[in-house]
This record gives structure tokens, sequence and C-alpha cells, in this order.
């Protein structure tokens, strides 16, 4: 396997901690999931959007991204607007096993409807925009992108670690 965590970046609902906790499972690493990380240290993250904003929430994901990426962990999940603050975005760029996990917009919108227990800050009018705002961003630092449209959390996993060995 390729030093350094694998790091999966992708739009909210594409699946990001689930196929990240598949692939730990399946390789006997360590998993962390950023938005978790942030929630567990800052409270609720729609807390966070409210009192303080995106921006301030950017700040605290991008900390978490750099204390990660100082740990031994062996998968990562990003916040799917990690890509949006800069400071995040070079820390990407120098990770050497960034996976985008890539679906269409419609799957996207499917899953974020589906998923109502999950209460996203940003899944709002503007979802569309900032979804198509953000592509060129993933691609830019990613290493490798899966199309998970169509595929099991396992079937998306498996392509990722056969990647990687």
């Amino acid at each position: 396997m390729a030093v350094g965590p694998i790091v999966l970046i992708g739009f909210m609902g594409v699946g990001k901690t689930s196929v990240g906790r598949a692939i730990a499972s399946a390789l006997g690493q360590s998993f962390l999931d950023l938005d978790e990380a942030i929630q567990l240290a800052h409270g609720p993250i729609n807390h966070l959007f409210s009192a303080h904003g995106e921006l301030h929430f950017r700040a605290l994901e991008c900390a978490a991204l750099a204390n990660a990426l100082t740990s031994n962990l062996g998968v990562i999940a990003t916040g799917g607007g990690i890509v949006t603050y800069p400071e995040s975005l070079q820390l990407l760029k120098g990770c050497s096993q960034v996976v985008w996990l890539r679906a269409p917009l419609a799957l996207v919108e499917e899953r974020i409807q589906a998923d109502a227990k999950t209460n996203r800050p940003l899944a709002d009018t503007n979802l569309g925009t900032r979804f198509h705002h953000r592509q060129p961003l993933y691609s830019d630092c990613a290493t490798t992108c899966i199309d998970i449209h169509r595929q099991s959390i396992e079937e998306i996993a498996q392509k990722i670690i056969n990647g990687y060995r």
C-alpha cells in the first residue's frame, strides 16, 4: 500500500463515511471522519454554521485535516465542502492518495432526500450550484476518481483498495 492515508473527498451524500469505514475495516487500518471529529470537539455542525458561519466551520475543518494528516491514520473521510477552503485544498494537494467519490447530481439529491435524519446545513436551494462549483475543485486535488453510481459500498471500497496495493 502507498504511503500516507487514503483521503476520501466528494460531494455530500456520495458515501465517503461508509466507504471509508469499509476500506479501513478491510485493511485493518484506523478511520477518521472529519465531520464526526469536529462534532465531538466543537458540537453539532448545524450549530457551528448558524452561530459562527461557514468560514469558521471551514477553518475548524482545515485544522482537523492538518491534525489528521500528522497522525498515523489509514483512512480519512472529509466533509463535502473541504475543497472550498484554500488552505484545506493545499493540504489535500500534498497528499499521495486522495480519492474523489463522484456521483451525478440526481443521485446526490436522491440520497440527501432519502437521508432525512442527517441535517445538512448546505442541503438547500443552492445545492445544484454548489455541486457544479465544487466539481473542478475535487478534480484539482484528487489523485484518482471513482464513479460510485450503481456500485455497492463494498465494490467501491474494493476498487480503492486494489488501486493502492
